[in-house]
């Protein structure tokens, strides 16, 4: 039970977190804590969900998720993998700390 009320909180903050950028920022910071592996900064997530998925877990149309992905993959920020991704945890926090 603790494990669903931990999983329902966490879509609840990332469902009312505000602009899609940080509610996906949100998501990906859940799935590294969950999922993640690497050093402090470079976590690799080995999860296999594909751009609808992603755009249904932050309530957001998958052309929007894709251009963000694509947006973040450009900067640097994240790196496709087979299964997954390679993110850049600095970044991610720092969409987190602008209010």
């Amino acid at each position: 039970m603790v494990l669903h009320e931990q999983v329902l909180r966490a879509k609840i903050a990332i469902l009312t977190a505000g602009t899609i950028e940080r509610r996906l920022a949100i998501l990906m910071r859940y799935l590294d804590e969950r999922f993640g592996d690497g050093t402090r900064d470079k976590r690799t997530l080995r999860v296999d969900l594909s751009r609808v998925q992603i755009a249904a877990l932050v309530g957001a149309r998958s052309e929007t998720i894709i251009r963000l992905l694509s947006k973040w993959r450009k900067a640097g920020w994240l790196a496709d993998q087979a299964i997954g991704f390679v993110l850049d945890r600095r970044r991610i926090d720092q969409i987190l700390s602008q209010a």
